[in-house]
């Protein structure tokens, strides 16, 4: 498995630095796909750069039992893909809930894990990356003895 993982580390490198040598011709190596990752601003390959998501988030989420409440989401850490944080919301009805977040940032969108007090209940979050926005969906997962949904639209 190590070096399995070694030589995928080395191709990357190979591919990330432009040349792939071969018979015949140097070839440009690129991707486009959306996985995420760490590269320099030029390099057109599988580590792409994703944006920095890092702030302090604050808006709305409308859920269908409790009605509109104020969501916040902090993120200090991102580390490449990985985001983490802390979260909390309040309803109307005097219901808050909070805990801890960890998520994946695509080039795109984010998706993020709402932990609760519950070890077993958790909510996941999709979320389309704006100019200083999070928007996007939450569930409980399967696991929850009281399912749950929402829509957010934060900003930072």
């Amino acid at each position: 498995m190590v070096r399995k993982a070694a030589l995928t580390f080395a191709m990357a490198a190979i591919f990330c630095s432009g040349l792939v040598v071969g018979v015949g011709r140097p070839a440009m190596a690129q991707s486009d796909e959306d996985d995420g990752g760490a590269a320099s601003p030029d390099c057109k390959c599988m580590f792409k750069p994703v944006p920095n998501v890092t702030g302090d988030y604050t808006g709305t989420i409308d859920d269908p039992d409790n009605g509109t409440g104020t969501l916040t989401v902090t993120l200090p850490n991102q580390h490449r893909r990985h985001v983490e944080g802390t979260w909390s919301v309040t309803y109307p009805n005097g219901q808050t809930n909070s805990g801890s977040v960890d998520g994946l940032v695509g080039q795109k969108s984010v998706k993020i894990k709402f932990h609760t007090s519950n070890p077993h209940c958790l909510y996941h979050a999709t979320a389309t990356i704006g100019t200083n926005s999070l928007r996007g969906t939450m569930a409980t997962s399967a696991k929850c003895t009281d399912p749950d949904s929402g829509n957010f639209d934060l900003s930072d």
